[in-house]
């Protein structure tokens, strides 16, 4: 235990533990304009992250996966395709994102600048757990640009959670310490 969490409860390291990991992030000002005019529905989103897990975790655990499997997706994600209406086809909202998170924030890449105090809706599935998707409301702590790339450093801090949610964050936090340590022995 490092010096600087030696005088945190347990609470207190369970909020503040943060490990780097991937995840699907979508982030949206949260304001009522916004949620009103959204062009898809969420539940169409999160078809298509499924499938997108689906087709990782399959390559994932076997990089080699058979022709009928391949064919399987192929046809999955084509009838998904097909029974949306027109003006709802585009890619997901989704992005596959590398982050640094803990149950109290977390860092991200954003191509777009978000001022500090800015209230955001995160909406956030965890490849670990591709049925495991969780809404939390966040403050912008910081934006920072990144050398003039038009991409910006984002430091959210989630308010308003609960703890069901904190502890889906946590499962993760330490699925990536338990990959960490695991691939350190090896």
């Amino acid at each position: 235990m490092s010096s600087a969490s030696k005088g945190l409860d347990k609470a207190e390291l369970r909020q503040f533990y943060r490990n780097s990991g991937v995840i699907y992030l979508y982030v949206q000002p949260k304001n009522e304009e916004f949620l009103e005019n959204h062009e898809m529905p969420m539940e169409l989103d999160a078809v298509a992250l499924r499938l997108m897990s689906l087709k990782n975790q399959l390559r994932y655990h076997n990089p080699e996966y058979s022709e009928s499997v391949q064919e399987l997706v192929k046809i999955t994600e084509e009838l998904y395709q097909n029974c949306l209406k027109p003006e709802h086809k585009r890619p997901p909202r989704y992005k596959k994102q590398a982050v640094v998170i803990s149950g109290s924030g977390m860092d991200f890449l954003s191509e777009q600048s978000y001022p500090p105090g800015m209230e955001l809706l995160c909406h956030i599935s965890f490849p670990e757990y591709p049925y495991t998707m969780i809404d939390v409301e966040a403050k912008v702590v910081k934006c920072e640009e990144l050398h003039g790339s038009h991409r910006y450093k984002t430091a959210i801090s989630f308010h308003k959670i609960s703890e069901r949610i904190r502890d889906h964050i946590i499962q993760f936090v330490n699925s990536l310490t338990r990959q960490q340590r695991t691939k350190d022995l090896k």
